[in-house]
């Protein structure tokens, strides 16, 4: 009677499209250095995924690439031809619609940059009083432009969207409400507190949005930091 000699069992294969060796992290000197991007590598890089790395993006990739490509062709997300954006104006943006991303993206922003030193400036010295009259300077008042931008933007879902805001401004100044004087080929005309004549485009609009919607989300963002500090 002979033995029967059991046979080993197969290799077990790898599962496709997994790896068992730790993800590489992201450089970010690197990416720091990068003039311009890919839409899709900067999407990468604001759900914490390497670009340099094939995976599996998941539903959070998807749905933010999504995202994005809506607010570029709407122009709310500045995008060149090739398709490739800086990272400062992908952080910009993603401040402005409240994504979370990695603390190294968001310090890329323009807004949150360190402001620049200033110099030590010598006090000039008084000088003595002469017998012609001063001349009166003009005085800096405040912004007339800022309450219309607000008041078009109000009840809005999405107030700082300029595809949004900018017909409405457009019909405010048809209508000459002050003190917007109506609406030429450089755009929308209006007089400044100072009486100076000034003209809003589509671009300046915005460019106006933008800061104050990376305004507000800095200021979200840090009054949540002293939630968790307290």
């Amino acid at each position: 009677m002979t033995d029967k000699v059991s046979k080993a069992p197969p290799p077990i294969a790898p599962i496709r499209g997994l790896s068992l060796t730790p993800a590489k992290p992201i450089d970010w000197s690197h990416w720091k250095l990068m003039t311009g991007v890919q839409l899709r590598e900067a999407v990468s890089l604001s759900v914490g995924i390497n670009p340099d790395i094939r995976t599996r993006a998941g539903e959070k990739f998807d749905k933010r690439l999504r995202v994005a490509e809506s607010h570029a062709e709407t122009g709310n997300l500045p995008i060149s031809a090739q398709s490739t954006v800086t990272l400062a104006q992908f952080a910009d943006w993603g401040l402005s619609v409240g994504i979370d991303m990695p603390p190294e993206l968001v310090a890329m922003a323009k807004g949150t940059q360190p402001a620049p030193a200033q110099d030590t400036v010598t006090p000039k010295p008084v000088e003595p009083a002469s017998d012609s009259p001063a001349i009166p300077k003009k005085s800096k008042r405040p912004d007339l432009l800022t309450p219309l931008i607000e008041a078009a933007q109000r009840g809005e879902t999405d107030p700082f969207s300029a595809a949004v805001i900018w017909p409405k401004m457009c019909d405010m100044a048809e209508k000459k409400r002050k003190p917007l004087l109506g609406k030429t080929e450089d755009g929308i005309q209006w007089l400044d507190g100072n009486d100076d004549t000034k003209f809003l485009s589509l671009k300046r609009l915005r460019d106006r949005l933008a800061r104050q919607a990376k305004s507000r989300a800095i200021a979200r963002q840090s009054a949540i930091n002293r939630d968790k500090t307290c």
